[in-house]
């Protein structure tokens, strides 16, 4: 059983074994502490001034903690700006500094004021965004005349980047841009820097969704090219707002424009992407865990006994046919636009069961609205497998359910490693319930 997880003491911060690996952790946690640090490290010599600093995030590696600071930063003149702070906390001050030197320092405009550094006392390098050790290229890809140069390549027509503005920053699933040009066709474009290899599956299914479905009610982005140089795949903005699940009524225009998507995604016949199975999704939650075993073997323990007993009941469960799949569908991949649905981040695109896309919406849409103190979520859930039947879609209700479980495991091993322990307690809470109703007894 996963236990009274209320009543548990889920927080990374205090577990030794973590401590002991980053000794400093807690320091680095510090929104206070980290601005003077900060301050001192990068901006003293600019004039510039760190005025306040935001909560951290953060995001445990196998030998490494990765660190963002979103600061607001006053100029010597007194206006402010929001910046990011980037940071990577290593074994040892003598790693940090040749982590500096060696891959920050030569991503850093020279003209430009300082943005990188050391804090020895933390052992950890640091810079300001877009200067990011992760992605080599995004320093070029956030600079207007390189993004310039590469969009008029992409899109044909001589452009000139007028604002660059981030997004969406991961460690492990690279960095949104979105570019507004001096275009009349493509006033704003949207540039994803990393994963190249997910590139040219992106672009082939968006290709062959668009000209399958134009003029439909379900909208996708125009897949626009790809810059080798940057590493980056541009596609056009998709217009709307994303659901508001703060209100019944945005909880169910949510759960239809997802059964209408996974609907027209699964029948459309395209062939583009991977193939991935249950068996995938398995192993994704699994090297998550196994990053958490290595400090907090209790919690790993109990999370790999789940992903054991799911495996064992997918035999139990037939699989449905593959098709075309989103990958990663989630309440924030959509965009509502009156009765038109857009759907955004196809970096997941595969070949799949339809339960995968059903599992892994539910899995996502059940941690919000429990942060929310949502009522009759199960309702909703049933409303996604009723409305996903209705547009003639096949599947088997238990065979979503497996991939929704393996999803909250994946989320809670990621929930410890990015310390936030509030997010742990609500996920474990939901996978206890859920699992109960798989029948997987952890």
């Amino acid at each position: 059983m996963i236990g009274a997880v209320a009543g548990e003491a889920l927080d990374p911060l205090t577990c030794d074994s973590l401590l002991q690996r980053f000794p400093h952790l807690t320091s680095a946690m510090d929104p206070d502490g980290m601005a003077a640090a900060l301050q001192e490290t990068l901006f003293a010599e600019s004039g510039a001034r760190v005025v306040a600093c935001g909560r951290p995030r953060a995001e445990v590696g196998e030998d490494n903690c990765w660190l963002q600071y979103p600061l607001r930063l006053g100029a010597p003149a007194g206006a402010e700006r929001e910046i990011l702070a980037l940071g990577v906390m290593l074994s040892s001050a003598a790693d940090a500094e040749a982590y500096e030197r060696r891959v920050l320092a030569p991503q850093a405009d020279p003209r430009a004021p300082r943005s990188t550094g050391v804090l020895p006392e933390l052992t950890m390098a640091v810079s300001v965004f877009p200067v990011n050790g992760a992605l080599p290229t995004l320093a070029r890809a956030a600079d207007p005349a390189h993004a310039s140069d590469a969009l008029t390549g992409i899109l044909g027509e001589r452009v000139t980047v007028r604002d660059v503005a981030l997004i969406e920053l991961r460690r492990t699933r690279g960095c949104v841009l979105r570019y507004r040009l001096d275009s009349a066709q493509h006033p704003v474009v949207y540039g994803k820097v990393g994963r190249t290899a997910v590139g040219a599956a992106v672009e082939q299914a968006l290709r062959a969704l668009t000209a399958r479905m134009s003029g439909d009610e379900i909208y996708f982005p125009l897949a626009l090219g790809y810059s080798d140089d940057l590493m980056l795949y541009a596609v056009s903005a998709v217009p709307g707002n994303p659901p508001d699940l703060s209100a019944p009524s945005g909880r169910e225009r949510a759960v239809d424009g997802a059964a209408r998507v996974a609907v027209a995604l699964h029948g459309s016949g395209v062939r583009a992407g991977p193939f991935r199975f249950l068996h995938d999704e398995l192993s994704r939650a699994a090297d998550a865990t196994r990053l958490v075993a290595r400090d907090d073997a209790h919690l790993a323990a109990r999370l790999t006994g789940i992903l054991e007993r799911i495996a064992m009941t997918e035999s139990r469960v037939p699989a449905g046919e593959p098709g075309l799949a989103h990958g990663s569908l989630a309440p924030s991949q959509l965009m509502l636009d009156g009765s038109r649905v857009g759907v955004l981040d196809f970096d997941r695109v595969c070949q799949a069961e339809p339960s995968l896309d059903l599992g892994r919406f539910v899995a996502p849409l059940r941690v919000k609205l429990a942060k929310l103190d949502a009522v009759a979520v199960d309702e909703l859930a049933q409303s996604l497998l009723l409305r996903y039947r209705d547009g003639r879609g096949r599947v088997d209700e238990a065979r979503p359910l497996l991939y929704e479980c393996a999803a909250l495991v994946r989320m809670a091993a990621r929930s410890w490693l990015q310390l936030k322990p509030s997010r742990l307690r609500t996920v474990l809470t939901i996978l206890e319930e859920r699992s109960r109703a798989l029948g997987v007894m952890a």
